[in-house]
């Protein structure tokens, strides 16, 4: 698998140029606000990164992320270093081995004060089914682990600080589609507890139309409260089936420009 396809990008798709902005109003009649975010994603032939970067356009929130990351790929067309750039300045650098199937077994990360040694294990499948992290603030390691289903989709994943574990559950349609992804608080003893759920509705052509959110804004607290948003989304695709804009009810519009390779 790809990086297109991760993406859920349909045909040879050189770059994606994207832009978010407010909205008020329904998918149907809506009063365009302020740019909120852009994004850029630049892909090789083969349909992986070269480039992916996201902005944040209110430069003034102390909350404000930009982030770029670059890849350089060796000779077998494997990922051999991703660079990765925080607010405009170098945060760290990612070097990747790999086995005889081409599996990425183990990934270093050197940042500006910290160093990561991560270690993959895959199974008959070629599928990662263990993730194991050591770094510098860590005085073990860090595991987490991956379930697929029949199709090679991933299904469940663990991980989490072993005092605080977690799992995300994911669940898709007969189409493949993606239709719940759900973030758990494991509790020893009694029943895992959402923590974080959206929901995902197409209709018979691939489209999304509907998103429900639930979120637990402080998971065990005793002064935690929960938030259910739903929103109706109409998308605009393009001739390779490709959404170029998605509009979410009162909420925002998000508008790609797709470029393909020729």
């Amino acid at each position: 698998m790809n990086d297109l396809s991760r993406e859920e990008l349909k045909g040879r798709v050189r770059s994606v140029s994207s832009k978010t902005f407010e909205i008020s109003g329904d998918t149907n009649n809506y009063v365009q606000g302020k740019l909120t975010k852009e994004e850029f994603q630049l892909f090789n032939e083969n349909g992986n990164f070269l480039e992916d970067s996201e902005s944040d356009t209110n430069k003034t929130d102390d909350q404000h992320i930009d982030f770029k990351k670059t890849y350089v790929y060796d000779t077998n067309g494997n990922l051999d270093e991703m660079i990765l750039f925080m607010n405009g300045f170098f945060f760290e650098k990612t070097k990747f081995s790999y086995d005889k199937k081409g599996n990425k077994i183990e990934e270093f990360i050197k940042g500006i004060d910290s160093k990561t040694i991560v270690k993959n294990t895959f199974d008959e499948n070629n599928d990662m089914i263990l993730k194991e992290e050591l770094n510098s603030y860590l005085s073990k390691k860090l595991p987490t682990k991956y379930t697929y289903n029949e199709k090679g989709f991933l299904v469940e994943e663990l991980y989490g600080y072993p005092s605080k574990p977690k799992r995300t559950a994911v669940v898709y349609d007969d189409r493949g589609l993606l239709i719940e992804y759900t973030d758990y608080e494991i509790r020893e003893g009694i029943q895992d507890e959402i923590v974080f759920k959206e929901s995902y509705k197409y209709d018979i052509y691939g489209r999304m139309f509907q998103v429900d959110i639930y979120c637990n804004e402080y998971g065990e607290s005793e002064y935690g409260f929960d938030t259910i948003t739903s929103y109706q989304v109409k998308d605009l695709l393009d001739e390779n089936k490709n959404w170029i804009r998605r509009v979410f009810s009162g909420d925002r519009v998000e508008i790609r420009d797709i470029e393909y390779y020729s």
